[in-house]
């Protein structure tokens, strides 16, 4: 098993979702899951004359009931800036990393989510950008040497850009 030589962290960060409609929607439905759960299978009241079986009423509660908040809570973006290179985990869904030799500048900029993101949290752009985004207005814009684009949103941009800035003067 090989180990990973001690590299210097500069900067890391931990952002979750913070919008209030994504919390309202994901009670909502969780409220919902659970209600129709317990009406129909713990009291024994069908929701309605054309309700659904029981078999999917425990498959609908787990899945919204307690799939989704359990996967709301874990949505998270972890931004890491280490003497080498720059990771970037928006789990669970991307992981990925770029090098410090492939970097050519960084600065600090403010974006408008809805309309440069369409509100999503990973946005390409497949000739020009790629941006990890999961809440906020500023980020650090990155750019590699091939031209491309990476837009990393933070709730602390001002010090990825100072700890990214560090990395790449050493």
């Amino acid at each position: 098993m090989e180990v990973e030589p001690k590299t210097e962290t500069f900067y890391y960060e931990v952002q979750q979702f913070r919008q209030w409609w994504v919390w309202l929607i994901t009670v909502i439905a969780v409220i919902m899951a659970w209600w129709t759960f317990i009406r129909q299978i713990v009291v024994g009241h069908p929701m309605g004359s054309g309700s659904g079986p029981d078999t999917l009423v425990w498959i609908l509660f787990l899945i919204v009931g307690v799939g989704l908040p359990w996967f709301v809570l874990s949505i998270r973006m972890i931004t890491e800036v280490k003497s080498e290179r720059v990771t970037i985990r928006l789990f669970p869904f991307v992981f990925r990393t770029i090098y410090l030799k492939d970097i050519q500048n960084c600065a600090v900029r403010e974006y408008h989510p809805l309309m440069e993101q369409d509100g999503k949290s990973i946005r390409w752009f497949p000739s020009k950008s790629v941006a990890y985004v999961l809440a906020g207005k500023t980020g650090v814009e990155i750019e590699l040497t091939g031209g491309k684009k990476v837009l990393i949103g933070s709730q602390r941009a001002e010090e990825l850009a100072t700890g990214l800035k560090k990395a790449l003067n050493r």
